[in-house]
């Protein structure tokens, strides 16, 4: 038997692993995943909207991606101490509930504990592979005419949908996809890659005209190519880092700092809320009518209509990620998506990855003026702080269940040992 045969069975030996047994758990995680990616995303466009029975078909979907998540909780039988662990971390996420009665974050939460011991890679391959397969398809059908483009605001600035509900939502769907790619590439993207995720992104906003996702992507991927360029070894100071790890910190900040400072009177503010299309605005009198509270407030986000149809009532939709949350959700939810972004990037600063490390500043970034920080159908990033916790040693699929990631890295490891060319 060659080295690396007999080193493999050690090492599953010693860890009493059944391979199988590990991969069952983690791809009934995937499969949800799949159906809850696939069906959120089917509910943005306009292939949903103009047929009737898919809602109800798609939500169903989403429900039994929920439930199949249940199963893979189940079958791992936790320990008490990280069970325990697990609930205080998404106690926020239930107590969410308490002031919105919004069950959205509720249902997340389930997506988080369920994803503890999933390869980061496989979860953000299956989300990669939904929008990028979403980012095809709609477009090419809209301009077909298959799917309705429907063209916004056709007299100041022509924003085309693309079969999308929104003329925003493929532009952001690129956004977090450009993300994913390149967080599967990071050891190994060049600089091809990056032209041409930067080329798609100005397709994008010259036909949706939307203009801080682009000019976002656009600096992340400078970023990037610089750092390719640079040898992607170049070491990040002490100072830099401790920039990083307050980053949430300080986009929340000035979120807050912004909508306090507003003067609907002063003729500067005016100017610098019309520059980002009253999104201050609608802060401040968010601000003004739902104020702060510790568990938020039952609100009713109404947006612009969909296809020119007539909104259900007063526009009062906030833009940015951090204020509609700290008013729908409050100030103990918001702290929390805090506290994960920083633990997020404190694991990516201890495990020197950099590219990990942007690609959190970016979201982070983008959020001061999209909704999407918490928004798992179109960003996946926040499920891999639960998917870095090592699943159980006791379950019903095998004992001694750990990430497939460790697995191997651990099998490569001991490839590298002496152990003789032949066992008998």
């Amino acid at each position: 038997m060659r080295a690396e045969e007999k080193s493999s069975r050690f090492i599953l030996h010693d860890l009493n692993i059944n391979i199988s047994r590990v991969d069952l758990n983690e791809y009934l995680y995937i499969i949800a995943l799949f159906m809850f990616e696939a069906g959120s995303i089917m509910e943005l466009t306009f292939f949903t909207y103009q047929n009737r029975a898919f809602p109800l078909l798609i939500k169903l979907v989403r429900y039994l991606a929920y439930f199949i998540c249940l199963i893979c909780l189940y079958y791992k039988k936790t320990e008490i101490n990280r069970l325990f662990a697990m609930i205080l971390f998404v106690s926020p996420f239930l107590l969410s509930y308490v002031g919105s009665h919004n069950q959205t974050m509720v249902l997340y939460s389930i997506l988080f504990i369920a994803a503890a011991g999933v390869s980061s890679e496989k979860i953000v391959k299956c989300a990669v592979y939904v929008q990028g397969a979403a980012l095809i398809v709609f477009p090419l059908l809209s301009q077909l005419g298959v799917v309705m483009d429907y063209v916004y605001d056709p007299s100041e600035r022509e924003r085309h949908c693309l079969g999308f509900l929104y003329t925003t939502f493929a532009p952001i769907l690129l956004f977090h996809f450009a993300l994913g790619v390149v967080f599967l590439m990071r050891r190994r993207i060049s600089v091809i890659v990056l032209l041409l995720l930067e080329a798609v992104n100005y397709y994008f906003y010259v036909m949706t005209d939307t203009a801080m996702t682009f000019y976002t992507l656009t600096l992340f991927l400078f970023i990037l190519l610089m750092y390719r360029l640079a040898g992607e070894h170049k070491h990040v100071s002490p100072g830099l880092k401790c920039f990083f790890l307050f980053y949430p910190a300080i986009m929340m900040a000035v979120s807050v700092a912004v909508v306090m400072m507003f003067d609907p009177e002063d003729k500067w503010w005016l100017s610098f809320n019309e520059m980002v299309h009253h999104r201050i605005a609608l802060g401040y009198f968010g601000m003004k009518k739902y104020g702060v509270s510790l568990f938020g407030k039952e609100i009713e986000w109404i947006g612009t209509a969909v296809a020119g149809g007539e909104i259900a009532g007063d526009y009062n939709y906030v833009d940015s990620s951090y204020m509609q949350l700290l008013y729908n959700y409050g100030v103990f939810f918001i702290t929390a998506v805090l506290i994960i972004y920083v633990v997020l990037i404190y694991i990516s600063i201890k495990n020197d990855d950099f590219v990990l490390c942007i690609i959190y500043l970016a979201i982070l970034t983008l959020a001061l003026s999209e909704p999407r920080l918490m928004h798992l159908t179109f960003n996946c990033f926040p499920l891999l702080l639960f998917s870095a916790i090592p699943m159980c040693r006791d379950n019903r699929f095998g004992a001694g269940m750990v990430s497939t990631e460790t697995l191997m890295k651990q099998m490569d490891k001991d490839k590298d040992l002496s152990i003789g060319n032949e066992c008998t």
